[in-house]
């Protein structure tokens, strides 16, 4: 238990093996030239809600990561299995799922939403030694995730729930998502205007 609440402090502290994963990929893909941003579990810290994850999601070009494992694969870093996108950190032991450039999330099948160019000043935000996705398109890849893969329907839709609360977005907010996912977060919207359920 106490090895636990160590965890939790530390995470939350920013202290955690995976902030510090975090930091030395940003270097490495810095050294390189190599635009990612980071979406999915761990950049919704970067919009006020923080909860614990063991993985690092980035999104990168296809040909920027094939330089990176080049480069770094064997020192420091090793693939998840033999010929796999994803790396495990070694030093930090976080595990680095990866996303290419123009794909899709959830079920992989050609949708309105898609993986954004980090490049793009639009989508890309500055946060601590690593940036993360708009809080527009971490919603839309969330809503899109969920609506498409039904078994990361709850934590996707939760995050949203989340973020809604979190960032006191109005249903007005929808206006700036792909009409892909704007009923579901008018949906997700009405929940998260709900009180919770609470112990008496």
């Amino acid at each position: 238990m106490a090895r636990v609440f160590k965890n939790a402090g530390d995470f939350f502290g920013r202290r955690s093996p995976v902030h510090l994963a975090a930091e030395a990929l940003a270097r490495r893909l810095g050294e390189l030239q190599a635009p990612f941003v980071v979406t999915g579990g761990f950049a919704l810290g970067g919009y006020g809600y923080e909860r614990m994850t063991d993985d690092i999601d980035i999104v990168v070009r296809e040909q920027d990561w094939r330089r990176f494992k080049e480069r770094w694969v064997g020192l420091g870093y090793r693939e998840k299995f033999q010929g796999s996108k994803a790396v495990i950190d070694t030093e930090n032991d976080v595990k680095i799922p990866v996303l290419f450039v123009g794909g899709f999330p959830g079920d992989g099948k050609p949708k309105p939403v898609a993986f954004p160019d980090p490049t793009d000043a639009e989508v890309v935000v500055a946060s601590g030694a690593f940036p993360v996705v708009s809080l527009e398109m971490l919603i839309q890849l969330k809503i899109a995730s969920g609506k498409t893969a039904p078994g990361r329907q709850l934590r996707d839709y939760g995050d949203v729930v989340e973020l809604i609360r979190c960032n006191t977005l109005s249903a007005s907010f929808a206006e700036r998502l792909d009409p892909y996912v704007r009923e579901e977060f008018l949906h997700l919207h009405r929940i998260a205007g709900e009180p919770a359920d609470l112990d008496e």
